[in-house]
């Protein structure tokens, strides 16, 4: 389904730039001061007229490097956006921030918003209103240099969601891992999302309360990366293709809703917990894909914990240290690679179940 729309993209931007962007959409440049609001008209320059304006949904809204603009009780629209990154040690990342009760409305069909630097939701409107990101049509976001903070950051619990049962976000770009956008920290996603970026539920600067990501309402899709590195990734809608799953330090990624991954080996799919993050799966996960725990973390005790009939190992499962907790009495059996100091031992690993006793795992081969 989304090939098609990708396609008649790519044929779009090979138009000249002037009937994509400036014909019909103008740019305008955010120009006031650090942290003003977003709908005065003095803070924006339209660079093709020079006229001062608030960006409407024919606009792409344009927020330079050093340069921070704040919705505080107002709802904005724009076709698309730029967000300019950092070029020199002394520069600030171009930032976005909405508030709490504000809505930023995202108009272009078939768009690229330019992410490099920050789309922040943020907690200072004294409301319990969510800050709202809605996406009108299809639209793309991705990032086009090499900064650091090419990322959509939740401060606060935050919304991503669709106009409409038809919109889609797609992140980052399915054939340049360059492109890689990030959506980051307390953030409801409830539209359909291909992701060729990162979902990653962590957050620079705060843990406690733990950060948390919850896919919802809609499929998402794509072979980015899903992640909880000090936070929570809660899984409670259907998600297919060759995502790396990981589960890092005090994470944990809760899969609630099927996982299907491609059928044949060599697509990079697959599923992890390392130091003492845990991955828990309640739901079907099928197709092929690397399972891996305890591969890299020192001393700590990840844990993948299995409470699904559908489970399939259908690929290697690498164990180091941690627990492979599975509670159901429908796993499959399938080959495991043991590691001890240098040396790797290539076993068949059986799950056993009974309901009277309790859940064991058993190694056959050549084990350490």
């Amino acid at each position: 389904m989304m090939r098609p729309k990708r396609f008649i993209t790519a044929l779009l931007l090979l138009q000249p730039l002037a009937s994509l962007t400036y014909a019909q959409q103008g740019q305008l440049k955010y120009i006031g001061a650090n942290d003003g609001p977003w709908n005065v008209d003095d803070s924006w320059l339209d660079e093709n007229t020079l006229q001062h304006r608030t960006p409407t949904s024919n606009d792409i809204a344009r927020v330079p490097k050093n340069k921070s603009v704040k919705m505080t009780n107002e709802t904005g629209s724009a076709y698309a956006l730029i967000i300019e990154g950092p070029v020199l040690q002394t520069d600030t990342p171009g930032t976005l921030k909405i508030e709490q009760g504000c809505t930023l409305n995202l108009h272009g069909s078939g768009a690229n918003t330019t992410l490099n630097g920050e789309l922040q939701f943020v907690d200072a409107s004294g409301t319990d209103d969510a800050p709202l990101l809605v996406i009108k049509n299809d639209h793309t976001i991705l990032k086009t240099d090499n900064s650091l903070t090419a990322r959509i950051l939740g401060d606060v619990k935050s919304i991503i969601r669709g106009d409409d049962a038809n919109d889609t976000l797609t992140l980052g770009d399915e054939e340049d891992d360059t492109a890689r956008a990030a959506i980051m920290g307390d953030v409801d996603i409830e539209i359909e999302l291909v992701n060729y970026g990162d979902v990653n539920a962590t957050h620079p600067t705060r843990q406690n309360p733990k950060p948390r990501i919850t896919l919802k309402t809609h499929v998402k899709s794509g072979h980015g990366s899903w992640k909880a590195t000090k936070g929570e990734l809660i899984v409670d809608v259907d998600v297919t293709g060759a995502g790396q799953w990981t589960a890092g330090t005090d994470g944990l990624i809760q899969i609630n809703d099927n996982v299907t991954t491609p059928s044949q080996a060599g697509t990079g799919a697959y599923l992890q917990a390392d130091y003492n993050g845990k991955l828990e799966v309640n739901a079907a996960v099928s197709g092929f894909a690397d399972w891996k725990l305890g591969l890299t973390s020192a001393s700590t005790a990840p844990e993948i914990e299995i409470n699904a009939a559908c489970t399939d190992l259908n690929g290697s499962f690498t164990m180091r240290r941690g627990l492979f907790d599975v509670n159901y009495a429908s796993c499959t059996e399938g080959q495991a690679s043991l590691y001890s100091d240098s040396s790797t031992y290539d076993s068949v690993i059986e799950v056993h179940y009974d309901a009277q006793d309790p859940v064991f795992v058993t190694f056959s081969g050549s084990c350490p």
